[in-house]
């Protein structure tokens, strides 16, 4: 699958950043982009669309992303959907626990384009040996 074919949907609180993530992902090749500004949103979001990546952040008003992607990895519709934690938390233990949580990857804010492309990158590997899994 190629990157103009995959959905994407950035949940930010922060309305400039996800205007600058949407800039990049579109400079990657993305064209389908949606965004959420909490994880009320995203879930509304998630629940009638299906996203091939979730650019998520921890920290939002209300519920936290960590709580968002624990939810979502427990139900078994959204195993195909690819998180990437992108934070302004850089301490190792955000990091695990994300990852144990079941993010593909991480990028701690700001987020620069090698961080991004390394990541999209590894969300592609995934979805490769996802596929691969189902044949």
């Amino acid at each position: 699958m190629k990157l103009t074919e995959w959905k994407s949907l950035i949940v930010d609180d922060n309305l400039f950043f996800r205007q600058q993530m949407e800039d990049m992902l579109r400079h990657f090749g993305f064209q389908q982009i949606d965004h959420a500004s909490n994880v009320s949103e995203a879930a509304g979001k998630v629940g009638v669309a299906v996203y091939d990546i979730v650019f998520l952040d921890l920290r939002m008003p209300g519920k936290g992303g960590h709580n968002f992607l624990q939810a979502c990895r427990e139900e078994r519709r959204y195993d195909g959907m690819a998180f990437i934690v992108v934070s302004n938390e850089s301490d190792e233990r955000y990091i695990s626990e994300a990852m144990k949580a079941g993010a593909i990857g991480y990028i701690v804010k700001p987020v620069l384009p090698l961080a991004l492309q390394k990541n999209i990158g590894k969300v592609a590997e995934w979805k490769e040996q996802l596929l691969q899994l189902k044949s």
